[in-house]
């Protein structure tokens, strides 16, 4: 794993593993960027996205070819960005 940014509230990185479990706080958001992984229901390839709401914990195995990840933690939804009602 390599963290490409950290603010404290959310945080960036890259995966390269050959499975992958992580707990779920706050939220995730996944991009595939070569390989691919399944969780088992799913098979996520190069280009997929998935996303991930807080409480939603992730378990995949990591396909024969390897899978680079880019990986967002944190919270889904920022108040500087969504605004209901407005």
């Amino acid at each position: 794993m390599a963290v490409l940014f950290d603010n404290g509230h959310e945080q960036v990185q890259w995966e390269r593993e050959a499975g992958l479990r992580l707990d779920n706080p706050d939220g995730l958001e996944l991009l595939v960027l070569a390989g691919g992984f399944s969780d088992g229901q799913e098979t996520f390839e190069a280009q997929s996205w998935l996303r991930l709401p807080a409480g939603a914990g992730l378990n995949v195995t990591v396909g024969q070819d390897g899978a680079k990840v880019w990986l967002k933690a944190g919270p889904l939804l920022q108040d500087a960005v969504i605004q209901v009602g407005a």
